[in-house]
């Protein structure tokens, strides 16, 4: 015999969901968080280098920090009355902002560079 909990709720988060999902088209809306700077690639992969001020992986490692908690960061975002679109692009913001203090300023205009897009 399993044990059921009803979370209250669920329903109409889910409905709501389903709702926002047919405004989309029917498809998932995607938060891109990246840097256009021609080399930005290249110092957030090398290892090596030392840097007096951020770090190398430093879109990598807000990410890995933030991932646990995006779920119920983006329901609280929906809750509060956004859409879809709107809680990822709140969520793709945070990243970017954490990961512009692990930019290694020493690095030309990689920090400036940054981008969220919906």
């Amino acid at each position: 015999m399993q044990a059921k909990v009803k979370v209250e709720g669920v329903d109409e988060l889910v409905a709501k969901i389903d709702l926002l999902l047919k405004r989309w088209g029917g498809k998932k809306p995607v938060v891109t968080v990246g840097y256009n700077a021609s080399y930005a690639i290249f110092v957030h992969e090398n290892m090596e280098s030392f840097h007096p001020v951020g770090q190398a992986k430093y879109l990598e490692q807000p990410y890995l920090m933030i991932r646990p908690q995006l779920t119920r960061r983006i329901i609280e975002n929906m809750m509060r009355g956004m859409d879809l679109g709107q809680a990822l692009y709140v969520i793709g913001l945070l990243l970017q902002r954490e990961s512009q203090l692990l930019v290694p300023v020493d690095i030309g205009h990689i920090k400036g560079s940054a981008f969220t897009k919906l």
